[in-house]
Parts: C-alpha cells; sequence; structure tokens
C-alpha cells in the first residue's frame, strides 16, 4: 500500500517537468517533494532499488547481441515491459549506429555517462513503467501541463480563421458579403494545388464561410 499523502504536501509545482531523476520519481510516487528544503533523498527506499534494477535491465537488454538467446530472470526482470528506458540511453543509441557498437557498449559500461543517478526519465516511460510493475503511485506522472495541446484552443482557432479570410479577401479577391465566390475559390484551390496541398472546394468554402460567421461580425452572407 502507499502511504496517503499529507494535505500540507502540494505537488503541483512538479506538474511542468517533463522528465525525473530516478531519485525524483521515487519521491514523487510516495507523495514527497524531492525539491523540499526537508527533504532528504530516497536512495534507501525499495522502490529506488526496483527503478535503479529495471534500468540496469535495460542496459543489459541493449548490450546483448541481436542472436543472443534471452532469458528475462537473467537480465532482471519479468518482462520486456518491466525495463526502465533512460533519455540517455536513447539518445546514445541514436548517436552510435550499428557500426559503433564496440563505443555503445563503452558508453553503458561507464559510471559516469550511463550511471542511473544522472540518468533522467520521461514522464510517458515513468507512467508506462509503473504500469508495467503495478505500482501506485500518490503524484500522477500524466501528461506534463507545459505540453502543447495537439488541438486549437477557440481563441486559436479565430486567429487562425483571421489569417484565411483575411488572404481570401486581400490576395483573391473574396467577398465576405456574395454568394458568388467560385472563381475565388478556384484560384485558391489552384496555387494550394501548385504547393502540392491538395484540398476540395468544398473544404475552402467551407472553412471561408466559418472564418466570416466566427471572426468578422455583420459580414454574414444574405
Amino acid at each position: 500500500m502507499v502511504k496517503q499523502q499529507s494535505p500540507l504536501v502540494s505537488l503541483e509545482h512538479w506538474h511542468v517537468a517533463s522528465d525525473f531523476t530516478g531519485d525524483e520519481v521515487t519521491a514523487l510516487v510516495m507523495g514527497d517533494d524531492p525539491s523540499s528544503a526537508n527533504y532528504s533523498g530516497s536512495e534507501g527506499r525499495p522502490l529506488y532499488r526496483k527503478l535503479k534494477e529495471s534500468y540496469h535491465a535495460a542496459k543489459r537488454w541493449h548490450a546483448l547481441d541481436d542472436h543472443a538467446q534471452l532469458q528475462w530472470d537473467q537480465i532482471g526482470v519479468a518482462s520486456k515491459e518491466e525495463l526502465l528506458n533512460s533519455i540517455g540511453v536513447a539518445q546514445a543509441l541514436l548517436h552510435f549506429d550499428l557500426d559503433e557498437a564496440e563505443n555503445f557498449a563503452s558508453w553503458l559500461a561507464s559510471d559516469e555517462r550511463s550511471g542511473f543517478s544522472i540518468q533522467r526519465f520521461t514522464r510517458a516511460e515513468v507512467r508506462r513503467w509503473l504500469d508495467a510493475c503495478g505500482v501506485q503511485s500518490i503524484y500522477e506522472f500524466t501528461k506534463s501541463k507545459s505540453a502543447k495541446s495537439e488541438s486549437l484552443s477557440q481563441k486559436e482557432r479565430n486567429t487562425m480563421l483571421k489569417m484565411i479570410v483575411g488572404m481570401a479577401v486581400a490576395g483573391y479577391k473574396y467577398s465576405p458579403v456574395s454568394k458568388n465566390n467560385g472563381d475565388a475559390i478556384k484560384e485558391i484551390q489552384n496555387d494550394l494545388a501548385d504547393l502540392d496541398i491538395p484540398l476540395s472546394d468544398d473544404t475552402i468554402r467551407n472553412y471561408l464561410k466559418e472564418a466570416v460567421e466566427k471572426v468578422l461580425p455583420g459580414k454574414k452572407l444574405d
């Protein structure tokens, strides 16, 4: 069982963090604030040791030859899902190509470069690992509050619509108060096609109609 978080401990300022050390993960899972002046570290906690073991297992797994016989108990975890991959390992894999296996092995063997205490783990990887290992966490390692939403806010969409209708009016003689804009829409469609941006005339017409209705008050079609 995970202990209940004290109501005096606020972890909201960690929502902007995109990655964490193993020490920070351990503290946050337990409901402690690793940035607090009273925080003394998590190295003695079982969860810290488990994180470290899973990271070292991932290092051993990455060091294996492609044709090696794999037995998870020799790697140190129950399954591949329990491996904990750091940002550093991911970057090293990108840096050293297939012809530099020896250099990658050297990187893995160096505590100065690949030691657990200096590794950082993404929010998504921590959340995945906790779920895979069945570890309950007081702090929710969900999407960072600093991450951009993939969908546009209404303000952003209105700004986009203003640009669309503004360029249509200024560059293609599109008339917001006319129902006869076929030539302007066709010209926009042709210019986009020349740029390898194919859009149907209906798509262009619908966006312009939305722009007129939402961001050009008093200019609606009759």
